[in-house]
């Protein structure tokens, strides 16, 4: 933690908040860009942080709990090995479970020493051996206890059990200044020159380990101290749109220009942010208030929808600030949860949130984007069953069995990697006769696992430390919300009314994409890639060049498009579906409707229109080439000047641009 937080002051900021992306070697931001939420979970974790200071202080090296966390690691490797090397680990971790302190010291050496072992569990042996560093340096050397040998001199024993009674926590070694005088009094029945060889081995030794606990208990304040500035220099201010009175969903440092949109539902990851803003005064109250609470009812009972219907949304703010029993919230989560079981697979895996799926994008990484239970979700959207086992994490403290159950189905799937459980495994795209697993780990996913185990395995440790802020505990009534009566039901669509998708195709809808964050689909053919965006900005490339933007537009009674762009007009209702190899624009309105469809052939671009009225009308189609022939960079920064060395003349089947 010091090392990252020393890394972490180093880095570019804006108004106290980090970007984004950096580059790890230069730590230089990739894009000038703040993203609210992701901001206030940092700020949320650093104040947990702060408020596991007392906890970090306290630890013994080698404790009675401690050890017990050895042999279950211990026997958890074991379960990969060959019987005698499951032999060999379990023994160990029944001396780790049956000792203590020094005994347990004693074995973490015979284990350190073991390489027919050791070697074979690498992770295994580190923390051991950290776990053993940590005890040589708080206690006591073998040549002091070898000179305070009580059989042979009765004497000694008071100072044997002074020594022994090392290592103590870094909290109570830094506590122990009068050691010198305890130290005395317990020699004195002891001979005279052999009580100063022992005085003095006894002090020296004494003066490193307060120097060793002295540094660490620096390093945790340091560390502290760091959380506490960072949270308090964060300005979130400029985050808030003042006109909306919400959270924006970002900021452009360079053109200091907010979002367009904004955080409005409560049943969404903003909930942890605005929470914490509000308990801090660093935006008005009234911001968790307006943010909207859009009812329906599933399963016959009141519950508050999310955007995407995810566990992420309903779950994440709950390893900070759970809502007590009979809340609006709570009661919310839990029909959410009881909709991602109902969304479970043939094999009974459930589960879905944001997360990698079995698909590659050009540059071979996995995409990614929310699955979620449709029952529980305001946006419409094509339910797929792609599976996360953080998803599953999430919930543990209010289904521990069947959690449990779940993780135990992922594993048989194939869903357990060296650094724990992989990103997804996808049902909606197999792999032969099995579904596609997503063979990534996520830092951010494994991080709320590993919070969402802590909190089911120590009595919700990581939501006691962050509520033990007075500020964020003066503000709990906020999650006391009960829910109102008369709910109605949202109207779902049928399955009769729903696309169809064949199997194997892969199909991405986006209802209403002027307002959603923008995607966009490459369609690579030869040396030539069309981009489309989700709000209908198409762009063509070749040969890792920009070749230039496409623009079409359809004129009757005004000037319109298929897409939101180029005209953005808001009047019309927007649809944008992706496929494989297409993309397809669709705007109604009440005199009609205009789809669009772009895909490559050969090394072309294709574009297909389609004009459908109830009455019959003249309209005009404009396309429109914008010629770039230029590296995409060079021509944003300066499009004008890009156009000045353009020319074009026509040829007998077209017109050549260079």
């Amino acid at each position: 933690l010091f090392l990252q937080t020393e890394q972490i002051k180093k880095l570019e900021k804006y108004r106290g908040h980090l970007y984004n992306w950096y580059d790890i070697t230069s730590k230089k931001p990739l894009e000038k860009y703040v993203s609210s939420v992701d901001s206030g979970n940092f700020c949320a974790s650093l104040i947990t942080l702060k408020g596991a200071e007392e906890y970090m202080l306290s630890p013994v090296p080698f404790s009675r709990s401690r050890c017990d966390g050895i042999a279950d690691m211990l026997l958890s490797a074991a379960d990969s090995f060959d019987e005698n090397m499951q032999v060999r680990l379990r023994e160990y971790a029944e001396k780790f479970r049956l000792t203590s302190g020094r005994e347990a010291f004693e074995t973490a050496k015979a284990f350190l020493c073991d390489g027919v072992v050791a070697d074979r569990v690498p992770f295994e042996k580190n923390i051991i051996f950290r776990h053993a560093e940590e005890y040589r340096e708080l206690s006591f050397s073998d040549k002091l206890l070898d000179m305070l040998d009580i059989k042979k001199d009765e004497n000694l024993r008071p100072v044997r059990e002074l020594i022994e009674s090392f290592p103590m926590n870094v909290k109570e070694t830094i506590a122990c200044k009068d050691f010198s005088v305890r130290l005395a009094r317990c020699l004195w029945q002891v001979n005279p020159e052999k009580a100063a060889r022992i005085e003095k081995q006894a002090k020296e030794e004494y003066r490193k380990i307060y120097a060793r606990a002295f540094a660490a208990s620096e390093k945790i304040k340091s560390v502290t101290e760091f959380a506490d500035g960072f949270t308090e220099n964060a300005d979130f201010e400029c985050l808030y749109n003042k006109k909306k009175k919400l959270l924006c969903i970002g900021l452009d440092a360079e053109s200091n220009k907010q979002s367009d949109n904004c955080y409005d539902m409560l049943c969404s990851e903003a909930r942890l942010t605005v929470y914490l803003c509000a308990a801090l005064n660093k935006i008005p109250v009234e911001t968790w208030f307006n943010m909207s609470r859009p009812f329906s009812r599933y399963l016959e009972n009141p519950i508050c929808l999310s955007w995407s219907g995810t566990m992420f949304e309903y779950f994440m703010p709950d390893l900070f600030i759970k809502p007590p029993e009979g809340a609006m919230l709570e009661q919310s989560c839990s029909l959410a949860l009881q909709a991602q079981k109902n969304a479970k697979s043939k094999s009974g895996v459930w589960g879905m949130s944001e997360s990698a799926f079995n698909a590659l994008d050009l540059s071979g990484e996995y995409k990614y984007r929310a699955f979620g239970a449709e029952n529980t979700a305001v946006s419409r959207f094509r339910e797929e069953k792609v599976f996360s086992p953080y998803s599953t994490l999430l919930a543990l403290e209010s289904d521990p069995r069947g959690c449990t159950d779940n993780i135990i189905r992922l594993v048989g799937l194939g869903c357990a990697g060296e650094y724990g459980m992989y990103e997804a495994v996808d049902f909606a795209r197999f792999e032969g006769s099995q579904p596609g697993v997503v063979y990534s780990f996520m830092a951010h996913h494994s991080g709320m696992g590993l919070c969402a185990l802590i909190n089911f395995l120590y009595s919700g440790f990581v939501r006691k430390c962050f509520t033990s802020d007075r500020r964020i505990s003066a503000v709990k009534v906020l999650l006391e919300e009960k829910m109102p009566a008369g709910v109605l039901p949202i109207k779902q669509k049928s399955e009769s009314e729903k696309p169809k998708i064949q199997r194997g195709e892969y199909v991405r809808e986006f209802m209403a994409p002027q307002i959603q964050q923008e995607e966009v689909l490459f369609i690579p053919s030869g040396q030539m890639t069309v981009r489309a965006s989700s709000r209908g900005d198409i762009k063509v490339y070749y040969k890792n060049k920009l070749a230039g933007e496409v623009f079409v537009y359809i004129q009757d009674e005004k000037i319109s498009s298929a897409g939101f762009l180029p005209v953005g007009d808001t009047a019309g209702k927007y649809r944008c579906e992706f496929r494989p190899g297409s993309a397809k624009y669709v705007c109604m309105r009440e005199s009609g409707s205009n789809t669009l469809e772009v895909f490559a052939s050969g090394e072309s671009a294709v574009i297909r229109v389609n004009c459908e009225s109830a009455k019959t009308k003249n309209k005009r189609v404009a396309a429109v080439f914008i010629p770039v022939l230029n590296d995409e960079k060079a021509y944003l920064s300066h499009p004008a000047f890009n156009g000045l060395f353009t020319e074009c003349g026509k040829i007998h089947w077209g017109v050549r641009f260079r």
